[in-house]
């Protein structure tokens, strides 16, 4: 009898002990550290307007809260407007997934310390056990855990994507792209976004300059394999958002590999491409191309190019660099996320197009950018 008791005195000490930790302070924060090494522009300010694209060094704890990212991403924009780059006919463009990591929002503390992420996604998961057993259930993706803890944190996360860039894009008076965020469903046609309950899906959308959402919203076409056991690949059109810096297409990361995300774009004539994409595992684009990820190459790809060519050199011949011609644009911008999330590092080469000059900008591991485009005008733009 004694035995048992001491059992059960054990079983609730542990309970009580495991239930402190995890309801432990959630207010975690960590002083804002922008780690920016480079402001750079391409091109000749002509008066047609700017596109500027920040590259943020992002870590765990700055997706802590809503404002955790907001203090982030404002110390960045208040650079740009500091260097001059803000002005009446700026369109500003964040990297992929700059909302999606707001699925680690209000979470305990280890969550930011984890070592990886599979430790982090597990703490989530033991902080909400019947949330995510109810998610889980919904869910009937290949990867089902990662889907579910995505549908148990989409109302936190879609809650704090829009606080964020509302308040942003009013403070800084510029239209906002804003990376993108993986959300069920989510609609913006009604002036709000919203997630009404579905497939998941990795979407953009933008912040006009007084804080209103721009009626429409881009869709990925094409997951990655990484992505695709948890979303879902679209087939809707390809927006254009009507901007005081000319008319811009938007194809998020890996859409910029497949020549029908162009010739979709070039029916709404654009005058500018963006492509907000996230980066690759450290010394990823200096070892050979392991092909396309997900889904089948073009019919225009060279499949001997397959463990021949460099990832960055892939990049160049079959990304942005090598197709923004056949979408009719004079301007291209490609940018990254940098820093490091639970272990994974960013790792690429920004792409820049002006008119009919191209650019590589690659500085690796390194801090953040930012990097600004001047509109080029009318020039026809030459393959680089």
């Amino acid at each position: 009898m004694r035995r048992c008791c001491n059992c059960g005195c054990l079983i609730v000490l542990a309970f009580v002990a495991v239930s402190y930790w995890l309801s432990a302070n959630r207010n975690y924060r960590e002083a804002v550290d922008l780690r920016l090494e480079s402001v750079v522009s391409y091109g000749t300010d002509k008066g047609l307007g700017n596109i500027v694209g920040i590259e943020p060094w992002i870590k765990p704890a700055d997706y802590a809260s809503q404002t955790a990212l907001t203090g982030k991403l404002d110390g960045y924009l208040a650079e740009a407007k500091n260097r001059g780059l803000l002005r009446e006919n700026t369109v500003v463009v964040l990297p992929e997934y700059i909302g999606t990591w707001l699925v680690a929002a209000n979470e305990h503390p280890y969550v930011y310390k984890a070592p990886n992420l599979k430790a982090a996604m597990a703490v989530i998961i033991l902080t909400h056990p019947v949330d995510f057993t109810k998610a889980y259930l919904q869910s009937n993706e290949r990867d089902r855990i990662t889907a579910a803890i995505f549908r148990m944190k989409s109302a936190v996360m879609l809650e704090a994507y829009r606080n964020t860039f509302f308040m942003l894009s009013i403070k800084y008076g510029v239209p906002i792209i804003a990376g993108s965020i993986v959300l069920p469903r989510a609609e913006a046609s009604t002036g709000r976004l919203r997630a009404r309950g579905g497939p998941l899906n990795n979407i953009s959308v933008m912040y006009n300059s007084d804080g209103s959402l721009y009626p429409a919203l881009v869709e990925k076409r094409y997951p990655t394999a990484d992505e695709i056991g948890f979303t879902a690949a679209s087939r809707n059109p390809l927006p254009i958002f009507e901007t005081k810096a000319g008319r811009i297409g938007a194809l998020i990361c890996a859409d910029a590999w497949y020549p029908d995300c162009y010739t979709d774009l070039a029916k709404e004539r654009p005058d500018v491409l963006v492509v907000p994409s996230y980066g690759g595992s450290p010394g990823a684009w200096s070892r050979p191309w392991n092909g396309y990820s997900g889904h089948a190459a073009p019919k225009d790809v060279d499949m001997s190019d397959v463990n021949k060519l460099t990832e960055a050199e892939a990049w160049r011949k079959y990304a942005t660099l090598g197709r923004y011609r056949s979408a009719g644009v004079r301007d291209a911008l490609n940018i990254f996320m940098r820093g490091n999330m639970w272990g994974m590092h960013g790792d690429a080469q920004t792409m820049i197009v002006s008119g009919d000059k191209a650019y590589l900008r690659d500085i690796g591991e390194g801090g953040a950018a930012i990097v600004n485009l001047w509109r080029s005008g009318t020039e026809t733009p030459k393959k680089p």
